[in-house]
C-alpha cells in the first residue's frame, strides 16, 4: 500500500443468486468483481486528497441491489495510509419486482 494505492477488503453476500459486485470511486465505476473474491486494489488515488468508494451487489440475472454502500477515506503521502469506514457491509442481492 501506497499514498497512491490501496487495497479494500469486504465480506461479500453468501446467497445463492448473488454474483459480483460494483466497485465505484468518486461516483465513477472501476468495473466489477466476481463472486468470491472479496478485495479489490484502488490505484492512481492522489496523495492526500479524500475519496468515497461505493459498491453495489448484482445478482446472477444481473439485477443491481438499490442499496449503495460507501465508504469514505482520505490518502496522505505516508505509507498505511488509507482510511476507510463503513457502517456495514453490502447487503444481500434481493431481485427487483
Amino acid at each position: 500500500m501506497t499514498a497512491t494505492s490501496t487495497t479494500w477488503a469486504w465480506t461479500g453476500p453468501t446467497g445463492a443468486d448473488f454474483a459480483k459486485v460494483e466497485i465505484s470511486v468518486k461516483g465513477v465505476s472501476r468495473g466489477y468483481i466476481a463472486k468470491g473474491v472479496q478485495s479489490y486494489t484502488l490505484t492512481g488515488l492522489k496523495p492526500n486528497a479524500g475519496y468515497t468508494l461505493d459498491t453495489r451487489t448484482y445478482d446472477t440475472s444481473g439485477n443491481g441491489n438499490p442499496a449503495i454502500v460507501s465508504s469514505i477515506g482520505r490518502t496522505s503521502s505516508r505509507q498505511h495510509s488509507f482510511t476507510a469506514r463503513s457502517a456495514s457491509r453490502p447487503p444481500p442481492c434481493r431481485p427487483w419486482r
